[in-house]
């Protein structure tokens, strides 16, 4: 596969930076854009001109109290935006973006689900309400517990009604219910970082799309959360594979950093994913040699990884990927406006000056 950068959208000006974005709503001129690090939430055309200030951080009411902010547009334009923090929740904000409600997640979802830095989710609209299903994280378990995947679930519905009240939630997707965790807790082995499930959904097909970073597969399923085919990721470049024993807690807090560094850098970490008109977009990390993983957050600071953009044609099963040069962040949203089209982010790392860059890409 190859790509050309057609645009280019600024996400800074003389004082404000923006580093996370939702394109959703890129066909009527319009970005929602997260100012870093005060994550306020504002609107911007698509020239990258600020247009509105939506909301920001604060303890009034209608302005955000967690310290990450997911949005999610609802059939009927409702916007969606999922906190974490000590206070999990969802803002809610009508057409016009202006605030409607907040719903407090610790109420409703047991404190060993929260979503998180990591999470993902997505908003299905229905005649009886909106269903909202979050990946989540726990604080009950350590990822390295074999607790967390013997008894939590990896997604969680909420049900709200037409005002937006709580009727009810639901698990789906229990760890010990995929083979690979099955498999390592019984050889007593985890090579993976996070347990948090990468979530997307077909507006037209309604299909449901899962990617973890425990394994290669791509999950589908049904609106029932029924299997309805695994595809297997085909990465160009395999992994060393560097894992520990379950439960296996390391008191040195500097082995514990280049535990967590070799399960980051020396595995294929899947990043980000998008579904858009029968196509998967992944974005994740070209795994570094082991001389090249860095042993400290100094290290780590200065490190660069190689991001790699593989697709899945969904409905023949062919794959094809493109490594990305430096400009581009390995930490983006990878976010697909139509089959041959994505917009990424760039990297800090390598530049002050962020833009939001759109791909059109030549695979077929």
């Amino acid at each position: 596969m190859t790509f050309k950068v057609t645009d280019s959208i600024p996400l800074y000006n003389d004082s404000l930076s923006f580093r996370f974005f939702d394109v959703s709503r890129f066909s009527k001129d319009s970005i929602l854009a997260f100012q870093h690090p005060a994550l306020n939430l504002s609107l911007l055309d698509r020239k990258g001109v600020f247009r509105k200030n939506i909301s920001k951080k604060g303890d009034l009411l209608g302005q955000f109290i967690g310290t990450f902010l997911q949005p999610n547009f609802s059939a009927d334009g409702y916007l969606f935006v999922v906190e974490d923090g000590n206070t999990p929740c969802i803002s809610v904000f009508d057409p016009d973006l202006k605030f409607v409600k907040r719903i407090y997640l610790n109420e409703y979802i047991d404190y060993d689900y929260v979503p998180t830095l990591q999470s993902t989710s997505f908003v299905e609209k229905n005649n009886q309400g909106t269903k909202i299903f979050l990946s989540t994280n726990t604080t009950q378990y350590g990822f390295s517990s074999a607790e967390l995947y013997k008894r939590t679930s990896s997604i969680i519905e909420i049900d709200l009604d037409k005002d937006f009240n709580v009727k009810g939630k639901k698990r789906f997707l229990p760890y010990q219910s995929f083979e690979k965790i099955r498999s390592a807790l019984s050889e007593n082995k985890k090579d993976w970082d996070s347990p948090v499930a990468q979530l997307a959904a077909d507006p037209i097909t309604r299909s449901r799309y899962v990617k973890y970073e425990f394994d290669d597969n791509l999950y589908a399923y049904d609106q029932n959360w029924h299997l309805l085919r695994t595809y297997h990721v085909s990465p160009p470049y395999s992994g060393a594979g560097y894992g520990i024993p379950f439960n296996q807690g390391i008191s040195d807090p500097q082995k514990s950093m280049e535990t967590d560094f070799k399960w980051r850098y020396a595995n294929i970490y899947y990043y980000s994913m998008d579904v858009r008109d029968g196509k998967a977009f992944l974005l994740y990390w070209k795994p570094l040699p082991a001389d090249g993983i860095p042993k400290n957050q100094f290290e780590e600071n200065k490190v660069l990884v190689t991001p790699v953009l593989h697709i899945i044609d969904l409905k023949t099963g062919k794959q094809f990927y493109t490594n990305l040069p430096g400009k581009f962040s390995p930490y983006s949203h990878v976010a697909a406006l139509n089959r041959k089209e994505v917009m990424i982010s760039g990297n800090s790392k390598t530049s002050e000056d962020i833009q939001l860059y759109k791909l059109r890409l030549a695979y077929e």
